[in-house]
């Protein structure tokens, strides 16, 4: 579900931005990258479950699957895990930075990186984070990529999150059934 959301939002941000185009960041990086962000985590539930219930366990309203990651001493985080997958499978250079780097952007993150960083807070406003109620964060030099303000960012989310809701739920329905 939050896969399928961040890959929607991403496309509803370059429809609705000015400052971004699909000539700046194409069509089929920015839902591959969006879709497979988090694909890191997916690894560590298969393989190491233990560790990935460790995580979401520690989790609660204040705190990122990411934060507590980093907390519990996660060296292996699921970016670096989702960058490798994403390495291996010979994916383009930008789509292989932006799932390794959309939570730590570094000092200027590229574009695609950014719109999947803040696609990805977005989906989480919306509820539809690994847990409903995973906290947003927005790296600022993101937002400066982008353009955005965090108000901005704020009044999108809102905007959109009916409608992605919605799909996205159709969507995974229909997909499971």
């Amino acid at each position: 579900t939050h896969a399928v959301a961040c890959a929607m939002v991403a496309d509803r941000l370059v429809e609705e931005l000015d400052t971004i185009s699909e000539d700046d960041i194409p069509f089929n990086d920015y839902w591959m990258a969006a879709l497979l962000h988090d694909c890191g985590k997916v690894v560590q539930g298969f393989f190491f479950p233990d560790w990935f219930d460790r995580i979401a366990r520690t989790m609660d309203a204040k705190t990122s699957f990411h934060a507590d990651e980093n907390d519990l001493g996660g060296a292996i985080s699921h970016e670096w895990i989702g960058e490798l997958l994403m390495r291996k499978s010979d994916m383009p250079s930008e789509i292989i930075r932006s799932v390794g780097l959309h939570h730590v952007l570094g000092e200027k993150p590229a574009p695609l990186t950014a719109l999947v960083h803040v696609a990805d807070g977005m989906t989480k406003e919306m509820g539809l984070g690994l847990a409903e109620d995973e906290p947003a964060a927005y790296d600022r030099k993101a937002l400066e990529v982008l353009k955005l303000r965090r108000e901005d960012v704020r009044k999108h989310s809102s905007n959109f999150a009916s409608l992605v809701k919605n799909e996205v739920h159709r969507l995974v329905k229909e997909c499971m059934s």
